[in-house]
């Protein structure tokens, strides 16, 4: 055992309490110093030079003895007991330690192991006495450990978060008022943290590194610049990054995956200790999840294999949204919608506009007319399916196609398709939808009068529901959704409807001049099937552009409201009232999967009691029902699991017994052994190093503790010893006799000395 340092030990200090202010002392020096000088010039006359000189000494070192007096010494003496501080040892047991690099023997486990020894013999054995070793195990989480654990520990962590354990070990130490005296950390450094960590304030680390990066041998891929959203017919570049460790040039195939099936290969030269960079440029042809793959064949002696893979998932889109658009008649509310929707670089619009119907006779013949006439037939049967978003602009379809290519659309927008019908005198029941299956998929009933077009002025304003849902939530200038809504310019004309759906959703009304009248339905929207629908009941929502752009106003809040018009139609997921997800990407197995979700009601405000369905599908085929718990926040939920397979996991929540507010959310996650550990074994030196110095502490290799690298260590840790105050005597030296009578015998031999020479 080593021999412990002494446990209570005295210690005196000096410390002043000045009797007057500090002000009043130089005040005092500076009279006392200019009447010292005056009585040496004048007994400089009287006396030699020695005796002038030895007077004035006298008087001064009375002087000064009276300012000491004056100043208050206080003499502090202490009696100390040093403390016994705790010493934070740190072992990193990931995967990574157990690599061998190159040594049959011994993993990176082992040498720490080694590099620690016992009670009997080694840094453990120096350590004791002098100070309290804490041994603890990391790699995602911290554990306290005794030395038997320490002993039998294997190295099956699936990350390297050394910033955690740093910042639970100096917490934990605070909880416990147990200061350290500093950190031991033994690691190979390969951390897994997104940052490099920092060092915790006031504890200094003593690294000890373990691995060789000299025989460390291994080639890694990783993904450089994938996106994870793509678009039919629209290449995607792909890059990758292929790292060397340990062999000397190589040319290597590099070899892009979806599934089993190979879509291309290249091969890349790699320099030795460096990496190199392959790009592939692939056009997805479908829509969906593409679950990609880029490799590299393992080679001789390589420390990983998992590494050699990189696996991603890439969602492919239509490439843009398709709209079309028919429009009765080529007025204001046409121009400007279009304008709206052109301005939309994501946006292909196809729109048609009636100059003329069948009936109107022209005295051309069909074959010189410049105006092609309504492709009905292609648009309504062949192409429907191609487009997104349907809008109807005060357009009958009476005069230009079958009854039966109103049930196609019934049809689309019961698949998922979006359709939004716009007022006029020719929409609604005016343009003869009444009792059609236009009526059954939009979220209104037209009545029974015979003409529902009123050619009155509205004011608009936003319901509760509208100043929530996203189509019309949206502000300007510091203003709420509802206060911009307050001051858009009047509508002239609308549509009356009888009566709302169930399961409708209402988002602003109109009233009459004076707000006088019952309040009439002017936007509402709804769901059918899969698809989503819009009643717009006016012609005359154009004036929110140009009268607003023409006056102090600003046309923006038209603008938004097209975009997020035609955003909620299409189920933007950026608009859903359900959204989840995980909060990674990839798991080990056996690690929590936490999955959180937004629910919304059908007006957009956090839902209060959702019943939602959480349904997951393993590799294998097999299913799980999972029950989400409410989160923090109203309309938040958190629904947890343990994968145990590796592979590919899909998710499914839903809203269940809601046909009013349906909604979908699906994603991905990939479960894999060791991916945060695989990406590199590489010890990283660097790392330990840049935490030593920060905290000015040490780095020590194995190989330096038999060479006097444990001293080093000693001394670093007991600079930071710690110490309790047992006793204090305080005393105070002007107010003992000796102080005075030190004072008194001064100033009488300056007095004997004075009448010696005769003097005064």
């Amino acid at each position: 055992m080593p021999s412990s340092a002494p446990t209570i030990w005295s210690t005196s200090a000096l410390a002043w309490e000045s009797l007057v202010p500090g002000w009043v002392l130089i005040l005092l020096a500076l009279g006392g110093s200019a009447l010292l000088g005056f009585q040496f010039v004048k007994i400089l006359h009287r006396v030699g030079r020695k005796d002038s000189a030895l007077l004035i000494g006298m008087r001064t070192l009375a002087l000064a003895l009276f300012f000491g007096l004056l100043l208050g010494p206080v003499l502090l003496i202490q009696e100390r007991e040093r403390l016994v501080p705790a010493v934070a040892v740190l072992v990193d047991n990931s995967r990574s330690m157990g690599l061998k690099d190159g040594n049959p023997s011994a993993t990176r486990l082992d040498l720490a192991r080694q590099a620690l020894g016992n009670s009997q013999a080694g840094l453990l054995h120096e350590l004791q006495g002098r100070f309290t070793p804490q041994l603890y195990l990391f790699n995602e989480d911290l554990q306290r450990v005794s030395a038997k654990d320490l002993a039998q520990a294997r190295a099956e962590g699936s990350a390297t978060r050394i910033q955690k354990a740093l910042a639970q070990v100096t917490d934990q130490s605070r909880e416990e008022q147990a200061p350290l005296a500093g950190v031991l950390l033994l690691s190979d450094g390969a951390q897994t943290d997104g940052a490099p960590p920092q060092a915790p304030r006031g504890v200094p680390i003593v690294a000890i590194p373990v691995g060789n990066p000299q025989k460390f041998r291994d080639l890694s891929v990783s993904s450089l610049n994938v996106p994870p959203l793509g678009f039919v017919n629209i290449p995607l570049d792909l890059k990758f990054s292929v790292r060397n460790h340990g062999y000397p040039e190589l040319s290597v195939p590099l070899i892009l995956r979806r599934g089993d099936r190979i879509l291309q290969s290249k091969t890349v030269t790699v320099p030795a200790e460096g990496e190199a960079q392959v790009s592939f440029r692939l056009t997805p042809k479908e829509v969906g999840d593409h679950q990609l793959s880029a490799s590299t064949p393992l080679r001789a002696e390589e420390e990983i294999a998992g590494n050699n893979q990189v696996q991603l998932t890439v969602r492919v889109l239509r490439d843009r949204i398709r709209a079309l658009i028919v429009s009765g008649s080529p007025s204001w509310n046409y121009r400007f919608l279009r304008e709206a929707l052109k301005s939309d670089p994501t946006l292909d619009l196809v729109s048609f506009v009636i100059l003329r119907t069948p009936l109107d006779e022209v005295n051309v013949p069909e074959n010189e007319l410049s105006l092609i006439p309504f492709p009905t037939d292609r648009l309504f049967t062949q192409e429907l399916d191609n487009f997104d978003l349907i809008v109807f602009d005060n357009f009958t379809y009476l005069p230009y196609f079958p009854f039966h290519y109103l049930e196609n659309i019934k049809k689309f927008v019961e698949k998922g398709g979006a359709f939004a019908m716009l007022g006029g005198p020719s929409s609604f029941r005016d343009g003869g939808y009444a009792g059609t299956p236009i009526e059954e998929i939009l979220p209104v009933r037209m009545g029974d009068s015979q003409a529902t077009y009123q050619k009155n002025s509205i004011s608009v304003q936003l319901t509760r529901e509208g100043t929530n849902h996203p189509m019309t939530r949206f502000g300007s200038n510091g203003h709420s959704p509802a206060e911009v809504w307050n001051q858009l310019p009047r509508l002239d004309g609308y549509n009356r409807v009888d009566r709302l759906k169930s399961g409708a959703i209402l988002l602003a009304t109109g009233r009459g001049l004076g707000g006088e009248g019952n309040a009439e339905p002017v936007l509402v929207v709804g769901t059918y099937g899969k698809g989503r629908t819009m009643a717009l009941m006016s012609d005359y929502f154009w004036r929110w552009n140009f009268t607003a752009a023409g006056g102090d106003q600003s046309n923006r809040p038209y603008l938004q409201f097209v975009h997020r018009m035609v955003r909620w139609l299409i189920r933007d997921p950026g608009l859903d009232p359900l959204v989840a997800k995980a909060d990674r990407a990839v798991y080990e197995p056996g690690e929590e999967v936490t999955i959180r979700i937004r629910a919304l009601d059908r007006d957009y405000s956090p839902a209060k009691n959702p019943t939602l369905s959480v349904s997951l599908q393993g590799p294998g085929g097999e299913n799980v029902s999972l029950i989400p718990k409410p989160g923090e926040k109203a309309g938040d939920f958190i629904a947890t699991w343990r994968p145990g397979n590796s592979g590919e996991y899909r998710v499914r929540v839903e809203t269940r017994g809601q046909p009013e507010n349906p909604g979908r959310s699906e994603f991905s996650f990939r479960v894999q052994s060791g991916t945060l550990e695989a990406a590199s074994g590489f010890p990283n030196r660097e790392t330990l190093q840049s935490l030593a110095g920060s905290s000015q502490g040490l780095v020590v290799s194995p190989e330096e503790l038999s060479r006097g690298g444990i001293d080093k260590i000693r001394r670093l840790l007991e600079s930071r010893s710690q110490f309790r105050l047992l006793a204090e005597r305080r005393l105070k030296l002007g107010q003992t006799p000796w102080a005075f009578a030190l004072l008194t015998l001064v100033l009488c031999a300056e007095w004997f000395l004075r009448r010696r020479r005769g003097l005064s």
